[in-house]
């Protein structure tokens, strides 16, 4: 079976979507980070993006009730475009403020797609082609994760940062062009009775496996977040060279392509010790980054990696598993619930990070509640009596 005109449309579009995320992660950070070599320049830029990137999806959840998905990737696209002509041409004397207007519209810009992409592909994501699909789009996504960083580190050493910022607008402009030919996806055409209301209502995510599920999101949360920018932290400390930075991203994600290959090789391991192996890899790497030194940062941030995958993918097949019997309403009301349970633990860590030193004892403070919330998770995650025989794994 073939990918239809419109699911090529939207291969392609959620590729271009990924290229820029992917940039953005790494290369917006390390722009703010190489002005004063400063933890809170990264941890305000981020702080303020989490804000923004809260109440667009928020936004456009609510949107996506009446309106289609093609009017959120515009709209998305429509920031994408703010963000990456303010990167390259607004620069005040007084930096903060700099970096809240660049955070402002990237995070409006992820909460747009995020808001409507998620919902669309776990509720209308089914069938054949939606599986040949998300197979297709986990090579892709591998290959854009291998390929964009050294394109991108290219590029900023023929023509800058700011040239980069707008050769990203290629991509921001075919994810606009896209959007007019992806599905025409709306809540109401699944389910007529569904209203913003009964989504935003705690009630209705009252199952006791659902709440389990989201208070585990609310620690992997913390986990996640803290690992994500201390993997770009470390790195930019050992090197500032964007050539170097490229490369050991792509260590970082054959990483998770070998942690994927052990995961699917090893089937008779549960859930939940699955979970603590990963806690144990992520507490090794955070042992290595205490330790100090550019080697024992690179193998930190491997096994962060590699651990970071066995909790993210034990936790997201819980969350479908939670989610496979449920009506749409409560679908979406679980996926809007998770992610303010991200939200709130992202602005947690992050906001600490605003008064930390990387060699004070805060910062350590920090990182042990990291640990013991990603111990905590399998205390709370869903039981589910079934091995891992008959689940594979999707990267």
């Amino acid at each position: 079976m073939k990918l239809t005109g419109e699911m090529k449309q939207l291969l392609m579009m959620c590729a271009s979507a990924m290229i820029i995320f992917v940039y953005i992660g790494i290369f917006v950070n390390l722009y703010i980070w190489e002005r004063n070599h400063d933890l809170f320049d990264v941890a305000w830029y981020n702080i303020w993006m989490v804000f923004s990137s809260a109440f667009c999806y928020s936004y456009a959840t609510k949107q996506l009730i009446n309106h289609s998905i093609k009017t959120l990737v515009r709209l998305s696209a429509f920031f994408g475009a703010i963000s990456f002509l303010l990167l390259s041409g607004f620069h005040p004397e007084n930096e903060l403020v700099g970096i809240v207007m660049y955070a402002l519209p990237i995070g409006a810009m992820m909460g747009s797609y995020w808001g409507g992409m998620n919902i669309m592909l776990s509720v209308y994501g089914k069938g054949k082609e939606f599986v040949i699909f998300f197979s297709v789009f986990a090579i892709v996504g591998q290959i854009i994760s291998i390929s964009i960083p050294l394109l991108s580190a290219a590029i900023i050493e023929l023509v800058g940062f700011i040239g980069s910022f707008l050769l990203m607008l290629i991509f921001v402009s075919l994810m606009f062009i896209m959007s007019f030919r992806i599905p025409n996806f709306t809540l109401k055409n699944v389910d007529e009775r569904i209203s913003f209301r009964k989504v935003f209502s705690f009630r209705n995510v009252a199952t006791k496996r659902m709440k389990l599920m989201l208070k585990t999101t609310f620690f992997h949360g913390v986990v996640m977040m803290f690992q994500n920018l201390f993997v770009l932290i470390f790195t930019f400390q050992i090197t500032e060279n964007e050539w170097l930075i490229a490369l050991l991203n792509i260590v970082y994600t054959f990483s998770s392509i070998i942690a994927l290959k052990l995961f699917n090789q090893i089937q008779t391991i549960s859930y939940k010790t699955w979970l603590r192996i990963g806690m144990t890899l992520i507490s090794i790497g955070f042992i290595c980054a205490i330790i100090g030194g550019s080697i024992l940062l690179i193998i930190s941030n491997i096994c962060t990696t590699f651990g970071l995958f066995y909790v993210n993918t034990i936790i997201f097949s819980g969350q479908l598993s939670v989610l496979q019997n449920e009506n749409i309403s409560k679908k979406v009301s679980f996926l809007f619930w998770r992610e303010w349970m991200f939200f709130i633990s992202r602005f947690l860590v992050i906001g600490t990070l605003l008064f930390v030193d990387l060699s004070g004892p805060l910062f350590y403070i920090l990182m042990t509640f990291v640990v013991i919330c990603g111990f905590s998770i399998p205390s709370v995650f869903p039981n589910k009596n079934k091995s891992m025989k008959t689940k594979k794994a999707i990267a």
